[in-house]
């Protein structure tokens, strides 16, 4: 029963945000109400999204920001994260990246003395996963970024690691071309283990994910 009632709540506190957004969005409201809108981006580590609340009056950028997402075989978006934005706009929004999830964000309308700010969504955006490989060369080491979306592949931040005392540190970076190809020279040190991350990045409304490679052994 107890499991029961916290999704319960979970759903009503989605479904208040959508009304309470939706009347903001009517007409009506419109009429005496500052725009708003505010951009939706993942992460540069790919753990959460980010964003910048605009409009033409200044106290309308510090809002309470919603993260909702619906993910592959959900029947309606939920909301997942909130934020509240300073007074320059940005917000941040930190969970789980899920592959192929949609995401929206959802901005609270506002009193503001006699007139208001309204309240607005985000352009959707959804998730893709990328991926890359790693091989080791006389003296570099290269790959190959991958993705089920082609936008995904090109301009990629891809940054080499070598493992030190147990952890891995950075020791150069590259953008992938336009094929994903990508190579960072260093001298290989024989018996010690490399990988490559690539960073997130935004491209339109494609959320392309973080990812990295498998481990190997320079020779």
């Amino acid at each position: 029963m107890r499991a029961g009632k916290v999704v319960t709540k979970h759903k009503l506190w989605t479904c208040a945000w959508v009304l309470v957004i939706a009347a903001a969005l009517t007409p009506a409201a419109q009429a005496s109400n500052f725009g708003t809108s505010t951009s939706i981006s993942i992460n540069r580590l790919g753990t959460g999204f980010e964003g910048t609340i605009n409009s033409s009056q200044a106290g309308c950028k510090a809002r309470s920001v919603a993260l909702l997402r619906k993910a592959p075989g959900d029947s309606s978006f939920s909301v997942i994260g909130r934020d509240t934005s300073g007074v320059d706009g940005v917000w941040s929004i930190q969970t789980r990246v899920i592959h192929y999830a949609r995401y929206v964000a959802a901005i609270r309308p506002k009193d503001l003395g006699a007139n208001g700010c309204a309240g607005a969504f985000s352009v959707p955006t959804t998730a893709k996963p990328a991926f890359t490989n790693i091989a080791q060369g006389q003296d570099d080491f290269h790959g190959t970024v991958s993705s089920p979306a082609t936008r995904c592949v090109a301009n990629r931040t891809v940054t080499l690691q070598r493992e030190e005392s147990s952890s891995f540190v950075s020791i150069g970076s590259d953008v992938s071309s336009t094929d994903g190809t990508w190579s960072i020279p260093t001298s290989p040190l024989p018996g010690i283990r490399y990988q490559a991350r690539v960073a997130a990045r935004q491209v339109d409304s494609v959320s392309c994910m973080a990812g990295i490679s498998f481990r190997i052994t320079a020779s």
